[in-house]
């Protein structure tokens, strides 16, 4: 009867054995190295011309497939980051002379990108842009279009874990929908063809993003947003709402922020100082340089829209700034609804959402009608 401790000893005096292969066996086929070998040497031997047709022929083959290979596609750069060969990033410019070339850049999640040339004629010393001062920083996941949005304006997400992350973006869109629901007649949605039920739902799904939810968050940061896709080489210009007051002094119309597309993937550009903001005066540039992108149908294209900012007069304002200092005066708790306690505190710039064991949660009514009073 065999047992485990038998396998055991059995198996523990094995000793493996290093197998050689004979060498010089008349049997052994030759390799087609060895093949093409004695192939020239009969050559040789019959006649030197023959030999030296092949090899002429040999190299003309060799020297057009390479000259081809040039044409058809330049290495213009290659960026190494201290990572390993195989991780490295690098992008590939394909042949300029033709119409159907496309610009392509290979990246990482998360990873720091120098500025491809393809968006070098946008930093230069007329613009007072220091090129080395500026990268692109890799996002690859459905939510790339937020993720830039949220690393462009809160300078505390990039040092987040990866569940504070993920819940940062879900407050944004959270209380982006917020803002959609409740400030869509403030705007001109109506009139560019946006639906408000649409956007409200699109932002609960992921992945998603078209025209309406761009400008929706153009809008809600307060900035101009340019977008700059390089397979199309082409650029949309989101101009966020302009507010005036009565001596129609209007603001947010001085700077933008810059987001590049790449295939389905959306990257901002950013500076080493922490401010991401660009001059507006770069819009020229962008658009000397790439062509303008075309609205769907579905939609219509925003180009200025301005709100007037209601008139206040000194004794008014000085009430209601001391309002703002002083915890709000609400009803019981009861006369409100959640939805509602999240838009005042929206509203008061306070957070809705909380982080409990990595997870993030919506603040429940009592923890909201605390802090709002």
């Amino acid at each position: 009867m065999i047992n485990l401790e038998r396998l055991i000893d059995v198996l523990s005096n094995f000793k493996e054995r290093p197998y050689k292969l004979p060498q010089n066996n008349k049997y052994t086929q030759k390799t087609a190295y060895e093949m093409k070998i004695d192939e020239l040497e009969k050559m040789v031997e019959n006649d030197c011309s023959q030999l030296n047709d092949y090899l002429d022929k040999t190299m003309n083959i060799t020297s057009d497939s390479r000259k081809s290979k040039f044409y058809n596609q330049k290495k213009v750069k290659t960026i190494d980051t201290g990572a390993s060969e195989n991780n490295s990033n690098f992008y590939n410019v394909e042949d300029t002379s033709d119409t159907q070339g496309s610009n392509q850049i290979i990246f990482n999640n998360e990873e720091i990108i120098d500025i491809p040339d393809v968006l070098s004629c946008l930093f230069n010393e007329k613009n007072k842009l220091d090129k080395t001062k500026y990268y692109i920083y890799g996002i690859k996941n459905n939510e790339s279009f937020f993720n830039s949005i949220v690393l462009l304006t809160q300078k505390d997400y990039i040092i987040k874990s990866k569940s504070e992350k993920s819940g940062a973006i879900t407050s944004f869109k959270r209380e982006l929908g917020l803002k959609v629901n409740t400030a869509y007649s403030q705007f001109d949605y109506k009139q560019l063809k946006f639906k408000k039920s649409n956007m409200v739902s699109e932002l609960m799904e992921e992945g998603i993003i078209n025209y309406s939810l761009i400008v929706a968050t153009s809008d809600y940061i307060e900035e101009n947003i340019c977008i700059i896709d390089i397979n199309k080489k082409s650029y949309t210009f989101i101009p966020s709402t302009i507010y005036e007051d009565d001596d129609n002094h209007s603001s947010n119309t001085k700077s933008l922020i810059l987001i590049v597309k790449i295939n389905e993937h959306y990257i901002p550009i950013m500076n080493t100082n922490g401010n991401h903001l660009f001059d507006i005066k770069i819009k020229d540039l962008i658009s000397h340089n790439f062509e303008k992108e075309i609205i769907g149908r579905e939609f219509k294209e925003r180009s200025e829209f301005i709100i007037k900012k209601e008139s206040q007069d000194d004794t008014s304002q000085t009430p209601n700034s001391m309002e703002e200092q002083l915890p709000l005066q609400l009803k019981k708790i009861t006369a409100y609804k959640l939805q509602e306690l999240q838009e005042l505190a929206i509203k008061h710039k306070i957070n809705i959402t909380k982080t409990e064991n990595n997870k993030v949660k919506n603040k429940t009514k009592a923890e909201l009608y605390s802090e709002l009073t």
